[in-house]
């Protein structure tokens, strides 16, 4: 057996590579590789958790021809019958310094489309509409403002909703791709004016006045009530609003006839209504007569309440405000009053 001596010991060891130092480089540089690919595995999964409640641009537009996404909060401010409502921060195409704060509203019992919110926005576009003619008839009154809701879906859906519904009581659950309506948020002492049965909770004689006007405007087809919001200097904005109908065309809120019947049991009139025509009480309303033009058909309902129906000859005023029963004032339940909830 042949050794080497000291001198080709050292010149081999100059010659070949140091393989312990290598392995350990190569060792080194594998389990770094690995450790980066866990991360990035680690970060994908979580990048596919939603944290965060948000929706797309809206379908529809607002009143300024906008459409809005909104980002909003893990549980709701305020449930009320049909609506479960949270707040949020709005955006237009201008990007962030669009925001604006909303309010956003889902659907309590159901998962939310197109189809079974639109009546909201009908019902918002219907009282705009009457709410511009009302102005042009009572020039000298304050403008009757109602927020126009748009219809959006929902893009992400937080994680965090659960533990919060548990933590908060309630029972909403959103869903993918529900649909929800966003809504400018009204800032002011908001506050109930009307109920949907007619019934006055604050003193407002401009929308007593409009509740009974909506009413002879559409000849008797139906009348707009529930108004909620707020009283300004120059206006009132109003949100949420109800619609009664003889034909039911403004979805579950919307009680056809005997909503209409309802709302005039309650109407209080006041100088500027008290000869406007009225449905007679438990009676169906008929086709109304209608004149030929809309200023010979106001100047006649202004003056001779007998012209509505074709059948009914002496119709019934409503019964004064104070002589309803303290039962019929409170017979709704009180709950936080927020932006047109129901």
């Amino acid at each position: 057996m042949e050794y080497m001596s000291n001198d080709e010991m050292e010149y081999m060891s100059k010659r070949q590579p140091n393989y312990t130092t290598e392995y350990i480089k190569d060792i080194s540089f594998t389990r770094s590789e690995q450790k980066r690919t866990k991360t990035s595995e680690i970060m994908g999964v979580f990048s596919k958790i939603k944290t965060n409640n948000s929706t797309f641009f809206s379908k529809t537009k607002c009143e300024d021809g906008h459409s809005w996404w909104v980002s909003f909060e893990f549980y709701p401010f305020a449930v009320g019958e049909r609506h479960t409502v949270f707040e949020g921060r709005m955006y237009n195409q201008h990007g962030y310094w669009s925001q604006s704060k909303a309010v956003v509203k889902s659907l309590n019992d159901e998962i939310g489309s197109e189809n079974n919110l639109q009546s909201v926005i009908n019902c918002s576009e219907k009282s705009r509409s009457l709410a511009d003619t009302f102005k042009d008839e009572f020039p000298n009154t304050k403008k009757l403002k109602f927020s126009q809701p748009c219809l959006s879906e929902m893009d992400s859906v937080s994680v965090f909703n659960t533990p919060f519904r548990y933590i908060k009581g309630y029972e909403k659950q959103l869903a993918e791709h529900e649909h929800v309506l966003i809504e400018e948020f009204i800032n002011g002492d908001y506050q109930s004016f009307i109920d949907s049965d007619g019934i006055r909770r604050q003193e407002s004689e401009l929308l007593d006045t409009f509740v009974h006007y909506s009413y002879v405007e559409s000849n008797g087809d139906f009348v707009i009530c529930k108004m909620e919001g707020v009283e300004r200097d120059k206006d009132i904005k109003l949100s949420g609003v109800t619609i009664h109908s003889r034909n039911r065309l403004f979805g579950p809120c919307d009680h056809g006839e005997q909503g209409i019947l309802n709302v005039f049991k309650n109407h209080r009139c006041n100088d500027i209504c008290k000869n406007w025509p009225t449905p007679a009480f438990g009676l169906v309303p008929t086709a109304p007569v209608v004149s030929e033009t809309k200023k010979g058909k106001m100047d006649i309902l202004k003056n001779d309440a007998g012209v509505l129906f074709s059948i009914k000859t002496d119709l019934i005023s409503p019964p004064p405000y104070e002589n309803l029963t303290k039962a019929d004032i409170l017979k709704t339940e009180d709950r936080p009053l927020v932006h047109g909830v129901y």
